[in-house]
């Protein structure tokens, strides 16, 4: 260690000795230094994480940073230098203005390096919590899975019990890589508890679950990316007001209840309906279901026909809940953009990655159609709620237009909301406020 040495030597700093130091800078430490002259990787990297699953791959990343920052820390101390951490070293007092230049690069990136630090641990607390969250959810399944078909209910908890040992199992990669247990700065990312899951599995578990290098995957509930996509625009509790009791008097509703994956017939459709290959229309790995998506958006497009609500309800402005769609069988954009994203969420595609969007579209006019996340958790899907079965132009997912695709007309250019089952988000940008003034829905959607 460059301190300890300079203060054995500290009356006797020679030429030679002053010559190693710096051949020790040029060869090694310099370069760590240089990598916070500008933070714009380290930031990309951050927030490219904080989008991505918790996996193997991930941890790796983080573990890579961290590793990076460390070693800043560890050089500004070693040269001597006001360490960032506050506190002066001894080797400090010992080496001279011979090193001025050294010094002075090393304080240039002391903020970039505390910026970087902060980032990495917002990364490490965002996947602790979604692994957390994720497990309970998990446990929760598991205990209360229940069917109306025997082997639907021995399938539920094997799956929820295959979640539970693969985010336990990532857990623990990621808490002995960093090393939560081995310093007190991290007591605040220690889930015993989980630790005691994943022993658990590599003692008893199948050959696939007792060895972190057979899980080549993990599913989307585990990863940061559901509080990315949750929380990235602002929450807002939204009322639709354009419904009415039978005596005329008009009442609102939350737009959330619109969408129902739970309903009884929507869940029977999908058990009822088969692919290909004979099998129901159920996601089975919710990590991965571009695939599962477009088979569910074709099976809602069979029955497609447009009605608007003038003809169907006798007002400007109605939206139909699902069973009322089924009843009548046709309705307007709203109508269904609700069904297709209950049938999406009713058969196990994530719900983060599932979106009513309300706006105007860039061939102009309002429009509520469907949005769904890939499972590259970067990329959004535009799964036009007024398509017919044989408009669709693809069977693949990736395919489709995304969100920032100019050339789809009926793609949203101006958000004004968005919801799914549980979540609704609000927010204006740019001209959409004007545009949702002039729109027959803004008298009867409220917002607080």
């Amino acid at each position: 260690m460059i301190g300890w040495f300079l203060k054995k030597q500290k009356e006797k700093v020679t030429k030679k000795k002053v010559e190693f130091i710096r051949e020790r800078w040029e060869e090694k430490d310099r370069d760590v230094i240089s990598e916070f002259s500008d933070t714009e990787k380290q930031t990309a990297e951050l927030e490219d994480l904080l989008e991505q699953p918790v996996s193997l791959e991930t941890i790796k990343q983080i573990v890579g940073i961290k590793n990076l920052v460390e070693s800043a820390y560890r050089i500004a101390d070693e040269y001597g230098v006001v360490p960032l951490k506050g506190k002066k070293s001894a080797a400090g007092k010992l080496i001279d203005e011979r090193f001025n230049d050294i010094y002075t690069k090393i304080m240039a990136v002391e903020s970039n390096v505390i910026q970087v630090k902060e980032g990495l641990d917002n990364v490490m607390r965002s996947y602790v919590s979604a692994l957390e969250l994720s497990f309970r959810t998990a446990k929760d399944d598991y205990k209360h899975t229940s069917g109306r078909k025997k082997h639907s209910s021995s399938r539920g908890k094997d799956l929820a019990r295959m979640r539970m040992d693969d985010i336990a199992m990532l857990y623990s990669e990621l808490s002995f890589s960093v090393g939560f247990y081995a310093f007190p700065k991290y007591k605040h990312l220690r889930r015993f508890w989980l630790n005691r899951h994943a022993k658990k599995v590599q003692r008893e578990g199948t050959g696939k679950w007792k060895a972190l290098e057979g899980i080549e995957s993990t599913i989307n509930e585990t990863s940061a990316a559901v509080q990315y996509w949750n929380t990235k625009k602002p929450e807002r509790t939204i009322f639709y007001e354009g419904r009415a009791l039978p005596n005329g008097k008009r009442i609102s509703a939350d737009v959330r209840l619109f969408v129902t994956p739970n309903d009884g017939y929507i869940q029977e459709a999908i058990d009822d309906e088969k692919d290909s290959n004979g099998r129901p229309l159920r996601v089975r790995t919710p990590n991965r279901c571009n695939d599962d998506i477009m088979k569910i958006y074709r099976h809602t497009r069979k029955y497609f026909e447009y009605g608007d609500d003038q003809e169907i309800a006798g007002v400007p402005e109605y939206w139909l809940f699902p069973f009322e769609l089924r009843a009548t069988g046709k309705g307007d954009c709203d109508d269904w953009a609700n069904e297709l994203a209950s049938y999406l969420i009713g058969a196990g595609v994530p719900n983060y990655r599932v979106r009513v969007v309300c706006g105007k579209t860039r061939s102009g006019g309002g429009h509520s159609t469907v949005y769904v996340l890939g499972d590259n958790q970067k990329t959004w899907y535009h799964l036009n709620s007024t398509t017919a079965l044989h408009e669709i132009p693809t069977d693949r997912l990736e395919l489709m237009p995304t969100s920032k695709d100019v050339s789809d007309r009926m793609g949203i250019g101006e958000v004004w909301f968005s919801y799914n089952n549980e979540h609704a988000w609000h927010v204006f940008e740019g001209n959409a406020e004007k545009s949702f003034r002039m729109d027959k829905r803004s008298g009867v959607i409220k917002w607080l």
